[in-house]
């Protein structure tokens, strides 16, 4: 990754916005965009002061061999290799790992269980715009009413919510313009709960 990456990704995982570092490091908005756009780069006491807001190093900014944050882990995206055609979940093929705040990922327990996918669609609007990133726990596979997953269905990956029935798995999605979608316990042969959805960050959008 490059520095403009390294920004932007630590900055997105702790929720700020270019305003927060622009007002932190006592410079314009349209300054970090140039950042994040790989136009310029800061140095000196702006750099420290980045450093100091993103919670880490100078050196992991600039160079990343330094790849430790203090308060952030990387996590890998999820990839699955029988899955041909994606509805719902995208990959993301020039960012390898994706940095969540570390005491989120040390409640979840197993690291090497937890992984990221990029939502594709508007099924889950508003609380997850399309180009949002959720990390999930391959661990937690049962279902909690009304907690959101990532699904393997037909072949494809989802995000939704789901609610568990005696005879039923109802998928509905946050955009109430989706409506139910209703799979019955003896027919779920293509349905599989990949995992409980633990964080997410959502996109603006366009």
């Amino acid at each position: 990754m490059k520095f403009l990456d390294r920004l932007k990704n630590t900055r997105k995982s702790l929720g700020f916005t270019q305003l927060d570092i622009a007002e932190h490091v006592g410079i314009s908005k349209a300054a970090v965009s140039r950042w994040e756009l790989g136009y310029s780069c800061p140095s000196g006491e702006v750099l420290h002061l980045l450093a100091e807001k993103l919670q880490c190093t100078v050196n992991y900014l600039l160079s990343g061999e330094d790849d430790i944050c203090n308060n952030v882990t990387f996590l890998r995206f999820y990839y699955e290799t029988a899955t041909t055609g994606i509805a719902g979940v995208r990959w993301e093929e020039n960012i390898k790992n994706v940095p969540l705040p570390k005491a989120v990922v040390e409640a979840q327990g197993q690291e090497e269980k937890l992984y990221c996918v990029k939502v594709q669609g508007v099924s889950m609007n508003p609380v997850l715009r399309d180009g949002s990133v959720v990390a999930f726990n391959t661990q937690k596979k049962s279902i909690k009413d009304g907690f959101m997953y990532v699904i393997k269905q037909d072949n494809f990956l989802r995000v939704k919510l789901l609610i568990e029935a005696p005879d039923r798995i109802i998928i509905r999605s946050y955009n109430q313009e989706f409506e139910d979608e209703v799979i019955s316990k003896k027919s779920r042969a293509d349905f599989h709960v990949l995992g409980q959805v633990f964080w997410y960050v959502s996109s603006i959008g366009k």
